[in-house]
């Protein structure tokens, strides 16, 4: 059973751009608990920018992935980015009986056998050099009122 753990809006120059809600096992505790390969894991978020999407993954998000992922899977991520509009729901997960897969608005569209996405985006939110503070410290504060 997973449950909502976290919870952050991510804001740009006062421009609400998602919404993330992080789910774990109601046995997990801590982060150590989400950087384990072992442990399942969602993060859903919800597109809420409404204007015009950038071409490109932003540069906040390209270059750190590209440090931590396979060409590869940056190019197949782009292409879904790509599609990606207001009101979608993207869905990273890793589950230790699925493994790692991506869905938006609840289809499949990507499945990560090397299990490199959902690592280098936890580290993208809540790494030490986060995307965001505010939405680490959000994610992390566990209030979701």
């Amino acid at each position: 059973v997973y449950s909502l753990t976290g919870c952050g809006l991510r804001e740009f120059f006062f421009i609400d751009i998602y919404l993330l809600g992080m789910y774990r096992p109601t046995t997990s505790s801590g982060i150590s608990d989400l950087v384990r390969a072992d442990t399942g894991k969602i993060f859903l978020l919800e597109v809420l920018y409404d204007g015009n999407m950038p071409e490109d993954l932003p540069n906040l998000w390209r270059e750190p992935l590209a440090e931590q992922i396979s060409a590869e899977t940056l190019k197949i991520l782009q292409e879904y980015y790509d599609a990606v509009k207001y009101g979608d729901r993207v869905q990273f997960a890793y589950l230790p009986s699925l493994g790692e897969e991506v869905r938006i608005n609840d289809v499949p569209v990507i499945r990560d056998q090397d299990r490199e996405l959902l690592p280098a985006l936890i580290d993208l939110w809540l790494g030490d050099d986060p995307v965001s503070g505010n939405l680490k410290r959000l994610l992390l504060n566990g209030n979701c009122s």
